[in-house]
């Protein structure tokens, strides 16, 4: 990982399998992808955060990050929150190669065959503290 003014902030080798990772920010993570669909969601500091599989479906596409949710392409998609990777559900879409995901978390996906589907996640909860 680089900073902006080119110096290098942090090296790391996360054991990603064979071929290149797909690379996508996710706030302060940055999410590696490998090849078998395992994700891993790396700090700043190259710590794994944590990880996830979403089985890959044919040239499926590359993970997007929207309100704090990550949409992980495969077969099925899956939606993660974006700091503890933990599953929100999973999308009813076919494995997608195209992926856009909007504000709103709106999911359009486009499959290898050209068939486009549209999803919404209509809702998030979450704990907010425990007086435990």
């Amino acid at each position: 990982a680089v900073d902006p003014d080119g110096t290098v902030a942090w090296t790391v080798a996360p054991s990603l399998g064979r071929g290149p990772p797909q690379l996508a920010p996710a706030g302060a993570l940055l999410l590696a992808r490998a090849l078998d669909g395992s994700c891993d969601a790396l700090a700043r500091d190259g710590r794994t955060r944590w990880s996830a599989l979403a089985p890959r479906g044919p040239a499926a596409a590359e993970p997007r990050v929207a309100r704090r949710v990550v949409i992980l392409p495969g077969d099925p998609t899956l939606a993660l929150d974006a700091a503890s990777g933990a599953p929100l559900g999973a999308l009813p879409l076919p494995p997608p190669a195209r992926l856009l995901c909007d504000g709103e978390l709106g999911v359009a996906a486009l499959d290898a065959e050209g068939l486009l589907a549209l999803a919404r996640l209509a809702g998030r909860m979450g704990v907010v503290g425990d007086e435990g």
